[in-house]
C-alpha cells in the first residue's frame, strides 16, 4: 500500500522552519545513516533518484565533509561550522557501487562506507540476510519453530506477508548469540527444505575487494563493520576482539590504506558495551558510530557517535537533517 502524501500544510511548515532550525544548530554536525540502493520499488532499498535528492539537498544547505573531519574537531573540541554533514553506509553491499557511488562522484561529496570483512570475502551471508532468502524462495505455508525454547508460527505466502515474517524473526535473532542465529538458519532451511546456497545470490551480493580498492580514496572513507556483523553485546570478550581487531587487520592489509572508523553492528544501545567501546579504541579505532541519537555536538563520546536514520520521505528527510526534533527538543526543556 503506498504511503498517504504528507498534508501540504505540514510540508510548507517544514520547509518554513528548515532555514531557521538549520541556523539555530549551525554548531552541531550531523551524520547520516543509510544501507541499500537500488532501482525505484525495490524493497529494502533506497531508489537512486531518492538518494540524488538528499545528496543534492544536502550539496545546497550544508557543507558535506569526511567523517575524519568532525572526528578531529571532536578531539580537538572545537565547535562545529558550516552546517557540517556526514554521509555513512553500512555493510559493503555491491549496491552502494551501482546506485549511490556515481552520485557522489558527480557530486563530489564524501562519505564513509563501513564494510564487513567475510562478507567482502564472498563466501559469507549476512545472518539476515540468509533469513530473508529462506523465507523468500520457501513453498507458501504455515510453518512452526523455536528459537530458544520461544515458539514461532510464521505464515508465508504473499511478499508482504514474507517480509513481515522476516522482520519477527529477525528481530527475535538480533537479541542472541551468532551461533544461536546460525542454528536458527539452519534448522529452518531443514523446516522449510531448502538448502542455502552457498554465496550470497545477486540480490544480496557484496562488493568485492578489487571494487573496493576502485573507490576513490579522496572520497570514500573505508570503516570496519566486524569480520561477520555479529552483535557485539551478545559475544564474549575473545571473540569481540577477534571480530574488531581482525577486521581491521584485513581491511587495512586488502586496501593498503589506514582504517580508523569503527561502526557497531545493529548500533542499538543494548548491542555494544563498554567493554566494546575499550576494545575499539585499543585496536586503533578513533571512532565508532551507533544507530540511533539525533545530531553531534562538541560533547558526544567518539565511541558512540550518534547517527540520523536518512528516511527516504524527503520531508522527514529535511525534518531531521535540518535539526527540527532539536529544536522541538529544546523547546520541551524550556517549557
Amino acid at each position: 500500500m503506498a504511503k498517504p502524501s504528507a498534508p501540504p500544510i505540514a510540508d510548507g511548515l517544514s520547509i518554513t522552519l528548515g532555514p531557521l532550525a538549520r541556523a539555530l544548530t549551525r554548531n552541531y554536525a550531523r551524520i547520516l545513516m543509510y544501507h541499500r540502493f537500488g532501482a525505484h520499488g525495490q524493497a529494502r532499498r533506497m531508489s537512486a533518484n531518492v538518494f540524488e535528492e538528499h545528496v543534492r539537498y544536502l550539496a545546497r544547505n550544508f557543507t558535506p565533509r569526511p567523517l575524519r573531519q568532525v572526528v578531529d574537531r571532536l578531539r580537538s573540541q572545537r565547535s562545529f561550522d558550516s552546517r557540517s554533514v556526514v554521509l555513512t553506509v553500512d555493510d559493503g553491499y555491491r549496491d552502494f557501487l551501482e546506485y549511490a557511488y556515481p552520485i557522489l562522484l558527480r557530486y563530489r561529496v564524501p562519505a564513509t562506507l563501513y564494510v564487513v570483512t567475510e562478507f567482502a570475502d564472498g563466501g559469507r551471508w549476512l545472518w539476515f540476510d540468509a533469513l530473508h532468502w529462506l523465507f523468500s524462495a520457501a513453498s507458501p505455508g504455515r510453518y512452526r519453530f523455536e528459537i530458544d525454547a520461544d515458539a514461532f508460527e510464521v505464515i508465508l505466502d504473499s511478499p508482504a506477508v514474507r517480509n513481515a515474517s522476516w522482520s519477527k524473526v529477525g528481530i527475535r535473532l538480533t537479541d542472541t548469540a551468532p551461533e544461536t542465529q546460525w542454528a536458527a538458519i539452519r534448522r529452518l532451511e531443514s523446516i522449510l527444505g531448502l538448502q542455502l546456497p552457498a554465496r550470497p545470490t545477486a540480490e544480496y551480493a557484496p562488493m568485492t575487494w578489487d571494487e573496493l580498492r576502485g573507490l576513490d580514496p579522496e572520497l570514500i572513507e573505508i570503516g570496519s563493520h566486524t569480520c561477520t556483523h555479529a552483535v557485539l553485546s551478545r559475544c564474549t570478550s575473545e571473540q569481540q576482539v577477534s571480530e574488531i581487531a581482525t577486521s581491521k587487520k584485513i581491511l587495512e592489509e586488502r586496501l593498503g590504506r589506514r582504517v580508523e572508523a569503527f561502526c557497531y553492528p545493529h548500533g542499538r544501545p543494548q548491542d555494544f558495551t563498554a567493554e566494546t567501546e575499550s576494545i575499539a579504541a585499543a585496536c586503533g579505532f578513533t571512532s565508532a558510530v551507533v544507530a540511533f541519537g539525533g545530531l553531534v555536538g562538541t560533547a558526544t563520546q567518539l565511541g558512540r557517535l550518534t547517527r540520523v536514520s536518512a528516511d527516504e520521505e524527503m520531508r522527514l528527510f529535511r525534518n531531521s537533517v535540518n535539526g527540527i526534533g532539536r529544536i522541538k527538543q529544546a523547546l520541551r526543556i524550556a517549557d
